[in-house]
This record gives C-alpha cells, structure tokens and sequence, in this order.
C-alpha cells in the first residue's frame, strides 16, 4: 500500500475506530515503511497526552468546602454587613427627608405674611422686624444646605468605611 492510503487509516487505528482487516494491513505497511511508523508513534503520544490531560481528578470534600467559602466571601459580603448598609441607607433617607423639612417648615411659621421674597427685601430696607424675619430665612436656609453638605459627608465616609472592612474604634 501507498503512504497516502495508509495515514489516514492511521487516525482511525490511533482512535481505535478501525476494521480489524484495515489494522492487519497498516501493521504490515508500518513494519516497512520507517516514515509511517514515526507518524504513528506521534499520533500514539498525542492520544496519550490527550487521555492523560482529561483524566478527572476530585477534590476532597474538604477543599471544596474551602473553596466555596473563598469564593462566597469574595462575591457576597457577611450578612451583618449587608443589613448594616440597608438600615444606613433608610436612616440616610429619612434624615435627609427630615433635614430639608424641619428648617423649611420652621421657616414658613415664622413667614405669617404673604409677600413675595422681593417684596420682604423691599420692605426690609426700612423696618428692622421685616429685615430680621428676611434675614432668619436666609440664615435657615444656609443652615439646612451646611447641614446637608456635612450630614451626606459623613454618611458617604460611613459608608464606605463599611464598605472596605468596617469602622475600627477610635
């Protein structure tokens, strides 16, 4: 037989998917022919490598087990943290809703009259009760924002000191 014929038998052989008759007749062919039977010997060593390589070694249960603790940790923070950040995060909405409401409604007690705020800056030129009640108002205002700059300030650090591992006593 021909080389040609007989290399692609020889993936078959390899495989072990050849007739009987066929591997009779490659045996023979591979006996005389040195070129043939160096091929067939690297096809043999790859199928060795292959059926070496997809051998399934199992873990012990107890390695699985700490691998999937690893894994866990690294995906999903403790519980405790996770409702930590959860009742922060309410707290933080609430006192926020709180901070803006408080001073605004304190600020419209104390507005008994209607006027508009050009009308009290008109106004306040010339009585002293008008300018204190104008200048409560801005006072109230500037308050509520610095409280809210601070207050989310420290929310946020809070926050991400939860975040990278907790926050450690003074």
């Amino acid at each position: 037989m021909i080389c040609e014929q007989i290399q692609p038998k020889l993936y078959l052989i390899a495989d072990g998917e050849s007739p009987k008759n066929d591997v009779a007749q490659v045996e023979t062919h591979l006996v005389h022919c040195q070129e043939c039977k160096s091929f067939y010997d690297g096809l043999m060593l790859e199928n060795q490598s292959l059926s070496a390589a997809l051998v399934v070694r199992y873990l012990p249960e107890s390695e699985i087990r700490h691998l999937e603790a690893r894994v866990l940790k690294q995906i999903a923070p403790p519980l405790p943290a996770v409702i930590i950040e959860r009742v922060a995060s309410l707290l933080d909405r609430l006192f926020g809703v709180v901070l803006v409401l408080v001073p605004y409604s304190v600020m419209l007690l104390l507005q008994v009259d209607t006027t508009t705020m050009s009308e009290k800056i008109a106004k306040s030129l010339g009585t002293g009760t008008d300018l204190f009640n104008f200048t409560l108002n801005v006072a109230v205002v500037i308050l509520t924002t610095t409280l809210m700059i601070i207050y989310r300030n420290s929310v946020s650090w809070l926050s991400d000191k939860i975040a990278k591992g907790g926050v450690s006593s003074c």
